[in-house]
């Protein structure tokens, strides 16, 4: 009985790294879907603080990677798309991916302050 336990023991001990080849990235991870992860890059933010007047709204423009398998892509997002900030959606390896918002929204205080782990980035992924 306890030689069983022990090669049931040694058998789980030995499996747990057994059908994981993927590498999980190790930045901030926005979606996660099996073999699919979307990880934040950076972001670009020059979007008007909430306590300015300014004559644009500005734009957040965010860098993402995703990761499918053994593939993987860069591809920007922006709060404000247009033609000259790029889009705000798009489409790779089967997902569409949204972006719907980024925050904290910027003040006069925290223009540039901002640190990467302190943004919040929420996305609308769907097959």
């Amino acid at each position: 009985m306890i030689n069983q336990i022990t090669a049931i023991l040694i058998s789980i001990l030995f499996c747990l790294g057994c059908g994981d080849d993927l590498q999980r990235p190790d930045g901030i991870i926005l979606f996660e879907d099996g073999d699919t992860f979307i990880e934040l890059v950076s972001v670009d933010d020059s979007r008007c603080p909430s306590d300015v007047n300014c004559v644009w709204a500005g734009n957040a423009a965010v860098l993402l990677r995703i990761t499918n398998n053994d593939n993987e892509q860069e591809f920007g997002l922006n709060t404000n798309p247009g033609e000259n900030t790029g889009v705000g959606e798009t489409e790779l390896f089967g997902y569409k991916i949204a972006l719907v918002d980024v925050s904290p929204y910027p003040t006069s205080s925290t223009v540039g302050m901002i640190e990467l782990e302190e943004y919040v980035v929420e996305l609308d992924v769907t097959m």
